[in-house]
């Protein structure tokens, strides 16, 4: 009987010990490199001495540059949207558990 009793003893402590759950990997959001180094052309400019053409085609390259930059933005920021959502999807699970963990 003397070799069970702490046998014994741990177990009913155990059983009094509420567990909390452990996260055992943070999310993490990366958006990928290309994204986060694009950066917005800058405005063309227009030479000295240029001509109506000359000016029509800066406008038309800053409106292309103007649609890329837009483009890619917007795809940043549904990437960001995207693990925003993850994120709070992990953190309610976590509570859930936590509020789980403290009922017991």
């Amino acid at each position: 009987m003397m070799k069970l009793a702490p046998v014994l003893a741990a177990l009913l402590l155990s059983a009094c010990v509420t567990t909390m759950p452990v996260a055992t990997n943070s999310i993490q959001c990366n958006p990928p490199e290309a994204q986060l180094a694009f950066k917005c052309a800058e405005p063309g400019k227009i030479p000295e001495g240029a001509t109506f053409e000359n000016l029509v085609d800066v406008m038309r390259a800053d409106r292309q540059a103007l649609r890329e930059c837009g483009i890619s933005l917007n795809a940043l920021n549904e990437t960001i949207r995207s693990c925003k959502q993850a994120i709070d999807q992990y953190n309610q699970k976590v509570d859930e558990a936590n509020a789980a963990a403290k009922k017991n």
